[in-house]
């Protein structure tokens, strides 16, 4: 090893810095190679930070979204304000993912300690606010509501994993065969496009719904998320229920505080 290679190697500020200007990717690939490489890449804040596995809680840093939960969980992103968009977000998108249709890579993703479970899918982090569920109709009327009980604030201290966000989701699909999710993520601005999809859904009231989930959307902190569960009326009974093959762990249901609750279009004020 040259004298410029153990100087770089023996000192931190300068190995930090050469590796900050690595793709992403190859830094993860990095900190799998060796001890050596993941405890050091582990206990730089710099490092942890680009990797979306530590927190970065500067409130000037302009959102950013992880690019390899995005390739690797492209329904998760998908970034409806409403969950109208059944055919992208359902349990049949994750079925037609390469790496779900692969058993050994299936199996490789779904491990407990997958790192991409510990990653955070934007930053800076944001926290689950609230969770809707209910049936799929042209009112959008969810029947429950839910939140992180104060018992579990703990983990989702700095925001939300992606492995907390994964488990939730998949424990609530899998109560229904013909079931369907979106996220509507409160850290980027709200969209327009909610106009068409309420042209499709509720021709009838586009202006008055419109206007007032913009309203909520503005009140909402931009450090939280909203997580929306539809099943159609078809999904109903248990003869529907089928498992998705999603599931890594066992999701405990004590994590989240559900209350019954119906309001039109899934917006609370």
């Amino acid at each position: 090893m040259s004298n410029a290679m153990i100087t770089v190697m023996s000192t931190p500020e300068l190995l930090e810095s050469i590796l900050s200007q690595l793709p992403m990717r190859n830094l993860l690939r990095m900190h799998s190679v060796c001890q050596y490489w993941h405890q050091f890449i582990s206990e730089s804040p710099i490092l942890g930070q680009k990797l979306f596995f530590k927190p970065c809680l500067d409130e000037d840093l302009l959102p950013m979204i992880n690019p390899l939960l995005v390739e690797l969980l492209p329904p998760f992103f998908d970034m409806n304000e409403i969950s109208s968009s059944r055919s992208n977000c359902s349990v049949s998108a994750f079925h037609e993912l390469d790496w779900f249709k692969n058993k050994e890579k299936r199996a490789s993703v779904l491990r407990v300690d997958a790192s991409w479970r510990r990653m955070y899918p934007v930053q800076p982090p944001t926290k689950i606010d609230l969770l809707l569920e209910g049936s799929c109709s042209c009112n959008l009327i969810y029947e429950r509501e839910g939140m992180i009980s104060d018992e579990f604030a703990f983990v989702q201290e700095f925001g939300a994993s992606m492995g907390l966000i994964y488990d939730i989701v998949v424990y609530l699909l899998d109560e229904a065969i013909d079931s369907a999710f979106s996220i509507q993520w409160h850290i980027f601005p709200f969209r327009s496009s909610l106009r068409k999809q309420l042209q499709r859904l509720c021709p009838n009231q586009v202006e008055e719904i419109h206007d007032r989930a913009v309203r909520i959307s503005e009140k909402k902190s931009l450090e939280t998320i909203t997580i929306y569960i539809t099943h159609s009326d078809a999904s109903c009974g248990d003869h529907c229920k089928t498992p998705s093959w999603l599931k890594i762990v066992e999701f405990q249901p004590r994590v989240l505080t559900l209350t019954e609750a119906r309001h039109r279009c899934g917006y609370v004020e």
